[in-house]
C-alpha cells in the first residue's frame, strides 16, 4: 500500500516521502489485533504469503486511541517545536480576543455601528486602524 501511494503521488508530480506509521509487524506483535485470512485471490498473495504467512491484519482493528497516539508521535517527530509554540501562542491570543468580543458583543456592535465613514476618521484615531483592519 505504501509503495502504491508513493507511485500514485509521483504520477501527479508530487515529490514526497510516504512513511508507514501503522500497521507493521512489530505493531501486530505489540497490539495483537485479530487476524484475518489473507486474500488468496489478490495478485500479490504469493509474495505476501512467503513473507508473512496466510494471516493478515487490518489497521482499523487497532484501538482508535492507539492509532491516534501513533499519528501524534509521528507528527511530533517532524514538527518544528519553536514554530509550533509560536502558532499555539497566537491561536490562544486570538481565541481570547474572540471570547472577549463574544462576551461584549453588544458593546462591539454598538462601537462599530457608531463609526463614521473611514474617510471622516483622522488617521491617528485608534478606531481608524481597527476599522481599516476589518476590511472597510
Amino acid at each position: 500500500m505504501t509503495r502504491d501511494i508513493e507511485e500514485r503521488l509521483a504520477m501527479f508530480g508530487a515529490n514526497t516521502i510516504v512513511e508507514r506509521i501503522a500497521l507493521n509487524m512489530d505493531q501486530v506483535r505489540q497490539y495483537n489485533p485479530p487476524p484475518n485470512p489473507a486474500k488468496v485471490t489478490d495478485t500479490r498473495f504469493k509474495a505476501y504469503q512467503r513473507r508473512y504467512g496466510v494471516k493478515s491484519w487490518e489497521l482499523d482493528a487497532l484501538d482508535p486511541r492507539t492509532l491516534a497516539n501513533l499519528i501524534q508521535a509521528t507528527i511530533i517527530k517532524y514538527r518544528d517545536e519553536s514554530a509550533w509554540r509560536v502558532a499555539v501562542t497566537k491561536e490562544e491570543a486570538e481565541r481570547k480576543d474572540l471570547s472577549d468580543i463574544y462576551t461584549r458583543y453588544q458593546d462591539v456592535t454598538a462601537f462599530l455601528g457608531d463609526l463614521p465613514p473611514v474617510s471622516m476618521l483622522p488617521k491617528r484615531d485608534a478606531r481608524y486602524a481597527f476599522y481599516r483592519h476589518r476590511g472597510a
